[in-house]
């Protein structure tokens, strides 16, 4: 009577646990899966939730940043067959950077994360999510991809399911619009001919990187990073201009006047992302 008891219990437990797992099914593609998962186990009254995007990369095969570089293509997300959703942002965390027959390209490898912010038109009633990627997935050659991918969250009392942690791991990876005590962006110079960015890592920058979007473009050069003998956690740090990015915004009175400038910077473990417009 008492094994009985026991096993029960794991039982009533295991279902328990299960009923919290708000996730959707993973659907496959040629070298990738995907699917949705949930931070909420119901919705109750609140106007938005916490959700991710889930990706399996096959070994060798890589996908795409929101700016993608000399080549490829950026995700796209439709939600248009989604119900009680008003909108969906995505948050990147900082890429890698590829060599594809000698064009850069920046993007993942491996399993990755997307946390999204998901904002109800109604609270305390369910959505349903139909979210439709399009996607590129890409080693020797480059596929595209489009993935149907769903997820119901049912009304109830809002409680947190068991991806909360899952989603929240996920967030410490998206570069920081502030700085932190051990990543800093102490100033960006724009130049006609290249960005430059004064930085400070606590870690020193031995496993830096940093991308430069300008407008619809990104800076694909080989950033040159300068660090002073005397102090290893700062460095300047020089990212040339491409003659194309100087054709579209460059000629002006003003160069790059209006343009937004987004600057990320990762030092292998934290990431900081700063946007200025030149004015």
């Amino acid at each position: 009577m008492i094994k009985f008891i026991f096993f029960l219990g794991v039982a009533v437990c295991g279902v328990s646990m299960n009923a919290q797992a708000v996730e959707g099914p993973w659907i496959s593609a040629d070298q990738m899966q995907a699917r949705l998962i949930s931070s909420s186990s119901s919705i109750g009254d609140i106007d938005t939730v916490d959700t991710a995007l889930e990706i399996r990369l096959s070994p060798g095969w890589h996908s795409y940043w929101r700016s993608p570089g000399d080549s490829g293509l950026p995700p796209r997300f439709n939600w248009d067959a989604s119900e009680n959703i008003e909108k969906a942002e995505v948050f990147f965390p900082a890429p890698k950077r590829f060599d594809e027959l000698g064009l850069t390209t920046f993007g993942y490898d491996g399993d990755l994360m997307l946390p999204m912010e998901i904002s109800l038109k109604e609270p305390n009633k369910g959505a349903k999510l139909n979210m439709r990627l399009d996607t590129m997935v890409c080693r020797d050659i480059c596929i595209p991809q489009t993935l149907d991918l769903t997820m119901e969250i049912p009304a109830g009392d809002g409680a947190q399911s068991k991806n909360v942690r899952l989603i929240d791991f996920a967030k410490t990876k998206i570069p920081q619009e502030k700085d932190t005590s051990n990543l800093k962006i102490e100033n960006i110079t724009v130049g006609p001919d290249a960005i430059v960015v004064n930085a400070y890592s606590q870690r020193g920058f031995d496993n830096s990187d940093i991308f430069v979007e300008v407008g619809e473009y990104s800076l694909t050069s080989k950033p040159d990073f300068t660090v002073p003998t005397d102090d290893s956690r700062r460095s300047m740090i020089v990212v040339p201009v491409s003659d194309i990015i100087k054709e579209e915004y460059g000629s002006s009175d003003i160069p790059y006047a209006g343009i937004d400038i987004t600057v990320t910077l990762t030092n292998g473990r934290d990431a900081v992302e700063q946007t200025m417009v030149i004015k």
